[in-house]
């Protein structure tokens, strides 16, 4: 037992080495440590690019002390199999591009799972954004196809939605519940 040594949660924002990258990821991961449970005294950030040479080691390491991690949707949304049980694996996907295949493992592994489309990022994303539903998007070739190509960033309302469900998961872990009377705090465990 040590001297007054501290222990941080962890965010890990994981970026895509190219294409659908997460637009403002250090901002992003700033904007989380600030709005989570105990804030920038509770928690730390890590923002990770994908590189094709990262030892699996290292990234186990890293990830393994993960409680939150946030990535574009994509390959890189496998690394949930590197997360911690009761951890949150929180996806962002394209404009008008959505796929729930990881959603359903994660949840298989014992994680948390949240995702959200983001706002169209530029000109092509935008004009699709008028013409088509996201439904409709995914049920045409190229449509799905250009759509998932685009960046992705995180908005206010994704930040406070993880937020919520750390919230809600840290309850949960420690017995305890929100009365919806008058929103006071109910423990049935400790």
């Amino acid at each position: 037992g040590g001297g007054g040594s501290t222990t941080f949660r962890h965010v890990v924002v994981y970026q895509r080495d190219a294409g659908r990258r997460l637009e403002g990821a250090e901002e992003a991961a700033n904007a989380l440590v600030e709005a989570l449970p105990g804030g920038t005294g509770a928690w730390r950030h890590s923002v990770v690019t994908h590189r094709e040479n990262l030892p699996p080691c290292l990234l186990k390491r890293c990830l393994g002390n993960a409680d939150v991690l946030v990535t574009p949707h994509g390959f890189q949304s496998m690394l949930y199999v590197l997360l911690k049980p009761g951890a949150m694996m929180y996806e962002v996907f394209p404009h008008r591009y959505y796929k729930h295949g990881y959603k359903r493992a994660a949840l298989e592994w014992g994680l948390a799972h949240g995702a959200s489309l983001s706002p169209p990022r530029g000109a092509l994303p935008t004009l699709i954004s008028r013409a088509f539903t996201t439904r409709g998007c995914m049920s045409m070739y190229y449509c799905r196809y250009l759509a998932r190509k685009g960046d992705v960033v995180l908005e206010a309302r994704d930040v406070e939605a993880i937020a919520r469900a750390v919230r809600a998961s840290d309850r949960d872990a420690r017995g305890a519940a929100m009365d919806p009377k008058d929103g006071s705090t109910i423990t049935w465990m400790k």
